[in-house]
């Protein structure tokens, strides 16, 4: 239920403004405890002047304050802990924070450069800092367009500017900084003729250029424009970068051969953006980290240079270069991340430093290695101390067979293995037959999954556990034998069934686990896919099932699975070999009909809703 205090609407536990009983109202005191002003509160009181917020508020939802034309005065509680500019966007340009100066409100204000631009006593510094910053960009770019003009092949933009400082990124020829200048605009002068004078230089090496620059004490920033900067290597296709910090990905340049950069601490998540177009990267002295998807999708890039000092190759920092064929990191790395080069399919040479401690799961998946080496020791992604190594394109920790390197067509895992892991071929359409070698306990879920063209696979007598899904979506017709093995499903975890495929049905007893194969799985299926009579129980039809439009359900079956249908998305039409009576009289969990858009059965004597 909810309560009205003072017009205004709350949450039965008083936790959210809902809404407001009069859109008449002028003064809005929202009471303590409050946390939230939910979507539209106050939208469109138009006679709303004032409102009081309260400590305890940390949310304030969409259009919380739409159409409010009067709202001019926010007071504000003297300790709230949190506070941000979007909470009042709706609201006048002119609206004012009201506060005590001396409380902890007052001080987060101040941080934000938004926020005290709406505080009396802080605007007319704001604005103040404004102007000094007007004056000071346009007097910069006005000396930059002044010394550049005449300089071939020059470009520069300003990237910020500060009451405390302007940064700059100027461009000649191949190479480019990003500067950071003072306020001390004497030094401007000097500065930027300096900076000319180095760059200008087009037949040193980009690391004689940093170490001038750095000598020259010039200061160099990280690039830190709100939007892209667009430029070009030099018509040789080479570009140098100058900076420090992280590189984000702020800039976007045209080249072809090489991008060297110099002064970072970091590759940022996407400075893919940055040399996408470049077939080589030179990276400097200094760098510590590759970052996260850095270097992810750069489909040209076919040589990289890492120097020593870099610890961590991040997770896909490299995945899908497809044109990179070999690559040497630098002893100092520990730490290649999950996914690291997967879908590098022409990567085929690779060192693994001697002070490596963790290798992460699929670092290598898809990529051309067929063999790594002597086995290493490596901290796996759940902490365990494990042997990693990769011998004819198959990827094992200690006992246990992960991944597989390359596309391979044939499987012959290798003996001494105990466990495939959950997923380690999903998805691999190059693999044709499989062959589980006799010692192989378990078979992790999802393992085979979208295998589209696996026909041929044997499993061993050894065989203790098959879990879910494993052979989903697949070209397998019939295993052949029944297998007693542990199911998976939670609810019967540690039960011993008999699991097989049969006519393309992968059965634990009578009951369909999922649909191994599916001969509509690549088209839209406007026939009916029939389920066969030997079914009792419908566990799922599983992920091969997504295309069907109109199913069969047979008189056999006694209960339905939650879900069950939840992968038949564009299900229209079920029909049902029995009568109205028998389907009503199946056990069908909640949610058996999940996602699908057929609303009622056919059976043999009339339609059953549902």
């Amino acid at each position: 239920m909810a309560k009205t205090i003072d017009s205004i609407v709350y949450s039965d536990d008083m936790n959210e403004v809902l809404g407001v009983e009069s859109k008449n109202m002028k003064t809005a005191r929202i009471a303590d405890g409050v946390h939230t002003i939910g979507i539209n509160a106050f939208a469109s009181c138009t006679q709303l002047e004032e409102i009081f917020l309260p400590s305890g508020l940390f949310r304030v939802k969409m259009r919380a304050f739409a159409n409010c034309a009067s709202l001019l005065k926010v007071h504000l509680a003297d300790d709230m802990t949190y506070l941000k500019a979007t909470w009042f966007k709706d609201l006048p340009k002119q609206y004012e924070l009201i506060c005590n100066e001396k409380s902890e409100t007052f001080k987060i204000i101040k941080r934000s450069m938004k926020l005290k631009a709406h505080v009396r006593s802080l605007a007319l510094s704001y604005a103040k800092s404004e102007k000094i910053k007007q004056v000071q960009s346009a007097s910069i770019d006005a000396l930059l367009s002044s010394l550049l003009s005449k300089v071939e092949g020059s470009f520069y933009e300003i990237l910020s500017a500060r009451k405390t400082a302007i940064v700059v990124l100027v461009q000649i020829g191949k190479n480019c900084g990003s500067f950071r200048f003072g306020t001390d605009s004497s030094k401007w002068l000097s500065k930027i003729q300096k900076i000319i004078e180095i760059l200008g230089d087009q037949e040193k090496e980009g690391a004689e250029i940093y170490k001038e620059l750095k000598e020259s004490k010039l200061t160099l920033s990280e690039l830190t424009s709100a939007g892209y900067v667009y430029t070009s290597a030099d018509a040789s296709g080479n570009f140098n970068l100058f900076m420090r910090g992280t590189l984000k990905g702020a800039l976007k340049v045209t080249g072809s051969n090489t991008f060297s950069i110099f002064g970072a601490r970091s590759i940022g998540y996407n400075a893919s953006s940055c040399v996408r177009e470049f077939s080589s990267v030179v990276l400097g002295a200094g760098l510590e980290k590759i970052e996260a998807t850095a270097f992810q999708s750069c489909l040209k890039l076919s040589s990289i240079t890492i120097p020593e000092g870099v610890r961590v190759i991040d997770f896909a920092s490299f995945a899908a270069c497809t044109s990179l064929t070999s690559i040497s990191l630098p002893e100092s790395v520990e730490v290649i991340a999950a996914y690291a080069f997967q879908f590098c399919s022409s990567l085929s040479s690779i060192n693994i430093p001697k002070a490596i401690k963790r290798i992460g799961g699929n670092a290598f998946q898809d990529t051309n290695i067929a063999n790594l080496g002597a086995p290493i020791h490596i901290q796996n992604d759940d902490g365990d101390i494990v042997e990693f190594t990769i011998k004819d394109s198959l990827a094992v920790e200690n006992k246990t067979l992960v991944y597989a390197t390359t596309n391979i067509q044939e499987l012959v895992v290798p003996s001494g293995i105990e466990e495939i892991a959950s997923f380690a071929f999903r998805n691999c359409k190059s693999l044709e037959r499989a062959r589980i070698c006799e010692g192989v306990k378990k078979i992790g879920s999802g393992a085979f999954e979208g295998c589209t063209n696996l026909r041929e696979v044997s499993i061993p007598d050894s065989i203790e556990q098959i879990e879910d899904f494993i052979f989903d979506d697949t070209a397998i017709v019939n295993l052949g034998k029944t297998y007693r093995v542990k199911s998976a499903k939670i609810r019967n975890k540690g039960r011993v069934v008999d699991f097989t495929i049969r006519d393309g049905f992968a059965m634990q007893d009578d009951k369909l686990a999922y649909v191994a194969f599916n001969k509509w799985n690549l088209l839209l299926c406007e026939e009916t896919f029939v389920i066969k009579d030997f079914v009792k129980h419908i566990g799922s039809l599983g992920g091969s099932c997504k295309t069907i439009t109109s199913l069969f359900i047979p008189a056999s079956v006694v209960s339905i699975d939650f879900g069950a249908l939840r992968e038949c998305r564009i299900l229209f039409t079920i029909k049902y070999g029995g009568t109205m009576a028998q389907w009503k009289a199946i056990e069908k969990e909640d949610g058996w009909n999940l996602d699908v858009n057929a609303k009622s059965v056919k059976c043999t004597d009339g339609d059953v809703e549902f």
